[in-house]
């Protein structure tokens, strides 16, 4: 069959009919990027606050074996929307992924992004004790939401204006995680990582490309996407992923549902040239009685 040609638009279509969703298996062995189903999406990024108490250094390893980091805040508009997903927690204070341990007063994100929005207590930005090189956020339950303090690794330290006591118990923190796409060579589908965009199974790799072949690196991503379909934030994650900035989903029951179909639909600009790749997702059938 004749391959695809380079000046066609690239329209790739997953379709899987009436499969129960715990029947399909994605084959890959390949380490994942473990974002929970509850983040949420900010500008491209997925965060989610933890109520477990850890220290600086602990929390900070908890959130990369996520495949993430402590949360970074460089706007005003980011730091509101920490605060917002932060309204459930009981906690104090959340970590967050600065520190001066290096050199005293020298703040750094430990992803390396400057350092120049900040929101400092007036009084808490002072290593007290000589042992406060840890970045935090206040929360709802202080009378200082959303200002920033220099704390300690080990957790308790006596506050120097009010006299309270904060303990590692009354301390959460935030995760972070990039949208996948924006990792070069790594990409998520409902929770498996592929090395290969999509945009690599169109015109721009014609060996990969004939339509008459079967393809078992296709044939998962495909069937990930069809897995994910029915879950409108997997689906929405999958699509960032693979670098469609924008999906529209069709009304459909977020569970699956044999008498309901799930659809998606994104367009994006080739990685490889000026087409436009049309992903469309479809699952299931649709009730017309």
């Amino acid at each position: 069959m004749k391959k695809l040609s380079k000046k066609l638009l690239a329209l790739l279509l997953v379709f899987a009919m009436l499969v129960p969703t715990g029947s399909l298996v994605v084959n890959t062995s390949a380490s994942t990027v473990s974002i929970p189903a509850e983040a949420k999406l900010f500008n491209g990024h997925y965060y989610k606050v933890f109520d477990e108490s850890m220290t600086w250094k602990a929390a900070k390893a908890y959130c990369e074996n996520l495949g993430g980091y402590l949360a970074t805040i460089v706007s005003l508009e980011e730091q509101n929307f920490i605060i917002s997903i932060a309204q459930n927690t009981e906690k104090t204070q959340l970590w967050l992924g600065g520190t001066d341990e290096q050199e005293e007063g020298n703040w750094k994100w430990i992803t390396g992004e400057e350092f120049n929005y900040q929101n400092w207590h007036p009084s808490n930005f002072d290593n007290f004790r000589g042992r406060e090189n840890y970045l935090t956020i206040f929360t709802k339950n202080t009378p200082y939401e959303s200002l920033w303090n220099d704390f300690a690794n080990i957790g308790y330290i006596e506050s120097d204006i009010s006299g309270l006591w904060y303990k590692l118990e009354q301390i959460g923190f935030v995760c972070e995680w990039e949208s996948a796409g924006d990792v070069s060579g790594e990409y998520y589908i409902y929770g498996k990582k592929f090395n290969k965009n999509i945009d690599y199974y169109t015109d721009y790799n014609t060996s990969k490309c004939s339509s008459s072949d079967y393809n078992a690196e296709l044939a998962n991503m495909t069937a990930a996407l069809s897995a994910a379909v029915y879950n409108q934030e997997e689906i929405k994650k999958a699509y960032f992923s693979l670098g469609f900035n924008e999906v529209s989903l069709c009304d459909y029951d977020e569970v699956f549902n044999p008498m309901s179909s799930g659809c998606a639909i994104g367009f994006k600009k080739s990685d490889y040239g000026e087409d436009t790749i049309c992903l469309v997702v479809v699952r299931g059938s649709k009730n017309v009685a």
